[in-house]
């Protein structure tokens, strides 16, 4: 099996995931929380592609510092890559930009889960 280590992936905002609207905020900008979630979204999608059917990722953990506002409806783009990896879980690195400008860089961690078995605790 190719294990990718890195994944790009670009979101198109809307007034939902404005500040405004999800309670981060007064202001009509991408919210710090949607920006969190689309970096999230991006690593869990770079390491889908090394689990098995019954394998799951969930987030444990993460540090982002948002460094620029951006407006919604402004395409943004999520470069992920794995920084470390072992069977139960994998850490990353990431950047968040919108154009040429720097929105966001952070670090998030995964664990690997056994679907079954975590949704029996839940």
């Amino acid at each position: 099996m190719v294990r990718m280590k890195e994944f790009k992936k670009g979101y198109l905002p809307n007034d939902s995931h404005s500040a405004k609207v999800m309670g981060s905020g007064t202001l009509d900008v991408l919210a710090t929380p949607a920006v969190i979630a689309f970096a999230e979204n991006c690593c869990e999608q770079l390491l889908s592609h090394d689990l098995s059917e019954n394998q799951a990722s969930v987030g444990t953990w993460i540090d982002m510092a948002h460094k620029r506002a951006s407006k919604t409806k402004s395409e943004i783009v999520v470069c992920a890559h794995i920084i470390e990896q072992t069977p139960k879980g994998a850490s990353f690195e990431f950047k968040v930009t919108c154009g040429d400008e720097l929105v966001a860089v952070g670090k998030h961690k995964r664990a690997v889960i056994d679907i079954e078995r975590f949704m029996a605790n839940v």
